[in-house]
């Protein structure tokens, strides 16, 4: 296998949503940015771990073609395609070595785990006529589990993401600038990892332990928004420590995501909201018979919830007017919602989540709403007692406004929030 040396470079990377791809397509227009040919419109990276209960390392193999069936990466290989076995952190990519797919996994004791089809687009950033200054748009992200056969299982699409390379850090900042990409993207930590870890999870839990339960949430809402995200570390800290506690999922042990959600109005005034995932899948969410439960000092919000659990995987692909003209729904308002959520396991196996919910208003950026979230999931374990489970929400609330001082019980939902 051949070895090539290390390349050091300047990178932002972006996730934004597919129903803003034609702003970022006017934006490239406006600069007039040349498109850079290249032979092939897909990119396939495999990402390897040395077990499965590991998250995967920074080596992948990576390969270029025609990709329109995920299975055709493998089918490809073995008809002598040519791949790369690369080790990848935040600044530095080294192309570690040339060779067939199963040359590499055969020289490496490390097994795939994941794979990420994305089709992309390149463009050149300045007057260079070499592709140290360019601007890349993945414009989807398929996400598969690889199975130790090589059988594939589709997780979703991650949407849209761009990136911008340079040599330097100031050239970097001033394409992200002419750009508008600190309006257009939004860079989360952990948020690749999104469809695999619910993948995780969704194997863990099982669907009778929380069928036919309402949903139960504990909400504290933050006096300083800016104290959300050292708030969510605290607790999940906390959390983490606790010997009564298994976190669900590895390293970091978190989801990170960010949706939108289009509060509606149907023919009857009744609130129903669309849920539009970053690839532009959608989806209808309607909570009702909203009440409170008050145990051992928490406040717990009952709700009776509909809603889909596999948006990512099924939900309609159609622009977001049809689909609620479709649906007979007038839109009232919109806002995005960037999330982190700790999974994990309490006492006897009852499962819950906190996370940290930022949400702004898509036309008035100004209007934030900052919670921190608990919520009954479901179970490792038998299908849990309704009063068992208040009493487990009762203790991790205290444990979460003890962590936290600056937390305060609420009950306001974002529906009200930003409706009101």
């Amino acid at each position: 296998m051949t070895h090539i040396p290390t390349n050091t470079r300047s990178e932002y990377r972006g996730d934004f949503f597919a129903s803003d791809l034609p702003v970022l397509e006017r934006q490239i227009q406006e600069l007039h940015l040349t498109p850079i040919k290249r032979p092939h419109r897909d990119t396939a990276t495999i990402f390897l771990t040395p077990s499965e209960d590991v998250l995967p390392t920074s080596k992948r193999i990576r390969g270029y073609g025609e990709f329109s069936d995920a299975t055709d990466v493998f089918s490809k290989d073995s008809s002598g395609a040519e791949w790369q076995l690369e080790l990848k952190n935040d600044t530095t990519k080294q192309l570690l070595a040339r060779a067939s797919m199963a040359a590499i996994l055969k020289d490496s004791s490390l097994r795939a785990q994941t794979m990420r089809l994305a089709s992309r687009k390149h463009f050149q950033l300045g007057e260079s006529l070499d592709e140290k200054r360019r601007l890349t748009v993945d414009e989807s992200r398929r996400v598969f589990a690889v199975n130790s056969d090589y059988r594939l299982t589709f997780l979703g699409d991650l949407g849209p993401r761009v990136e911008v390379k340079a040599p330097a850090q100031a050239e970097t900042t001033s394409w992200i600038g002419k750009l508008d990409l600190q309006s257009l993207a939004v860079t989360l930590p952990y948020r690749s990892l999104e469809l695999y870890m619910q993948h995780i999870l969704k194997g863990i839990i099982h669907k009778n332990t929380y069928a036919g339960y309402p949903e139960l949430e504990a909400k504290f809402s933050i006096t300083d928004q800016d104290e959300l995200a050292i708030a969510y570390a605290a607790i999940k800290a906390t959390i983490c420590a606790s010997q009564k506690v298994k976190p669900l999922l590895p390293e970091p042990s978190e989801i990170v995501r960010v949706r939108r959600y289009h509060i509606c109005q149907d023919d009857i005034g009744n609130h129903v909201t669309a849920v539009e995932t970053a690839a532009g899948r959608l989806s209808l969410k309607q909570k009702t018979n909203s009440r409170t439960v008050a145990t051992n000092g928490a406040v717990i919000l009952q709700r009776d919830t509909v809603a889909s659990h596999t948006t990512d995987l099924n939900g309609s692909m159609i622009d977001l007017e049809t689909y609620l003209n479709r649906q007979g729904l007038t839109r009232v308002v919109t806002y995005e919602k960037r999330q982190r959520k700790l999974p994990f396991a309490y006492k006897d196996g009852s499962a819950y989540h906190v996370s940290m919910d930022l949400c702004t208003r898509t036309d008035d950026p100004s209007d934030q709403l900052a919670q921190i979230e608990l919520e009954f999931i479901g179970s490792i374990a038998n299908r849990p007692k309704l009063d068992d489970v208040y009493a487990d929400m009762a203790e991790i609330a205290q444990i979460i406004t003890h962590t936290s001082t600056g937390l305060c019980p609420t009950v306001l939902d974002k529906s009200h929030h930003f409706v009101a």
